[in-house]
């Protein structure tokens, strides 16, 4: 391609990518909109809000997205025919600091850069994950611990209480810094409760959101960073968020940013990794190395390496 096509074809996809992110986010001003958002951003943990946009405008079934090389380096092959879907990434460069004098990197700008979805993808069969656990039980017992030293760290101590206002599960007092906890509660329905608690801990404030938009950035936060978890809480996270979205003072996409931040601390908390190799439970001795893999400009070649 000659210096002169890529130019206007580079304006093509901006121009293209600016309008499915501008189409996504109006599909965030609905509830339904809202609760695909929140699903594909339990599966596409890692990603900024736009691209996680750009990502679900593109490709709404999207679960996993990598480069071309990334899916060779894990022993996979996209599949012949498939289109790339397009994300923002950085252009690096090396900078001089004057002060120093010593080589760093810097962002030169950012450019769109081709991706695929693993079900774009071919290779070894993918490790099933393991069952959803409900919220009776204590098989997520063990997230306890971390979660209340997060509390702690923030200023804040977990308190079991017999008796709880309004019926509530679960409260947070910020004058007296205290998370209050339902003693009722079963070890899983504690951690799905905390998880929402430390969301209003890490931002999702009334005074901020008004109440209805504070519960809605809660409890979406915690419903993203528990589906890594696999503990099951869509049951009662849907209906929870969309009952308070009626009455959210904002429109929905004015949440999305906060959910992202707020959902990153929870999985910080949680022990969560962003890897490919984790989520997809792939040994990373399976990897191969990607020597000339080059990711493709449209499509894939119908030779591919054959």
């Amino acid at each position: 391609m000659s210096g002169s096509e890529a130019g206007p074809r580079a304006d093509e996809r901006r121009e293209l990518a600016r309008r499915q992110l501008e189409a996504a986010c109006q599909e965030l001003r609905s509830s339904e909109g809202w609760q695909r958002f929140a699903k594909a951003r339990a599966l596409l943990r890692g990603y900024s809000l736009k691209n996680t946009l750009l990502i679900l405008a593109q490709r709404p079934e999207a679960t996993t997205v990598a480069s071309y090389r990334r899916w060779v380096e894990l022993g996979r092959q996209v599949s012949r025919g498939e289109r790339a879907l397009r994300i923002w990434a950085p252009s690096m460069r090396r900078e001089t600091d004057e002060a120093t004098g010593e080589e760093r990197p810097a962002v030169r700008a950012w450019v769109l850069v081709p991706v695929f979805d693993i079900s774009q993808t071919e290779g070894p069969p993918i490790p099933e994950p393991p069952p959803l656990e409900p919220l009776a039980g204590d098989s997520h017992a063990h997230l306890l611990p971390a979660l209340e030293d997060q509390a702690r760290r923030a200023g804040y101590r977990v308190e079991r209480r017999a008796e709880m206002p309004s019926g509530a599960q679960g409260l947070v007092d910020h004058r007296s810094r205290v998370i209050g906890l339902s003693s009722t509660l079963e070890p899983n329905g504690e951690v799905a409760v905390l998880v929402h608690e430390l969301a209003h801990v890490h931002g999702a404030r009334y005074r901020e959101f008004g109440r209805a938009g504070a519960e809605v950035v809660a409890e979406t936060a915690a419903y993203v960073a528990l589906s890594a978890t696999r503990l099951d809480t869509g049951a009662q996270a849907v209906p929870y968020v969309a009952g308070w979205a009626e009455a959210a003072p904002k429109d929905l996409s004015a949440y999305a940013g906060a959910v992202l931040r707020i959902a990153a601390e929870l999985e910080a908390a949680l022990g969560i990794a962003h890897t490919l190799e984790h989520r997809l439970g792939i040994e990373v001795d399976r990897a191969v190395p990607a020597r000339a893999a080059a990711a493709p400009e449209r499509s894939v070649a119908a030779s591919r390496g054959r």
